[in-house]
Parts: structure tokens; sequence; C-alpha cells
């Protein structure tokens, strides 16, 4: 006797769940894309050689 399992009920109960999760970190990347473009380019200056 072979180990056959079919997951068709089990895969669509979970799909919505999947499809939730899915929605939640697309929009966490793209809070975290707004934030990482809002801090803008560093401001680099020359420090002088003798200290701050």
């Amino acid at each position: 006797m072979t180990n056959i399992y079919h997951l068709d009920g089990l895969i669509k109960a979970a799909t919505p769940y999947a499809l939730e999760k899915i929605q939640e970190r697309d929009a966490k990347a793209a809070a975290k894309a707004a934030r990482a473009g809002r801090k803008g380019k560093p401001k680099l200056t020359v420090v002088p050689k003798g200290g701050a």
C-alpha cells in the first residue's frame, strides 16, 4: 500500500488565508520602501583632520 494523500480540501481551505498573508507582505514591503524613500540621501560632510 502506498502513501497517497489528497490535500485538495486543505488547499481550498487555506487559500484565502494565504492570499491575506500575501497582501500583508506586499503592504509591509510598500511601507518599508516609502520609509526608505522619505529618509533621502545621507548628508555627508568632511571632518577636519584634527578631530570631530
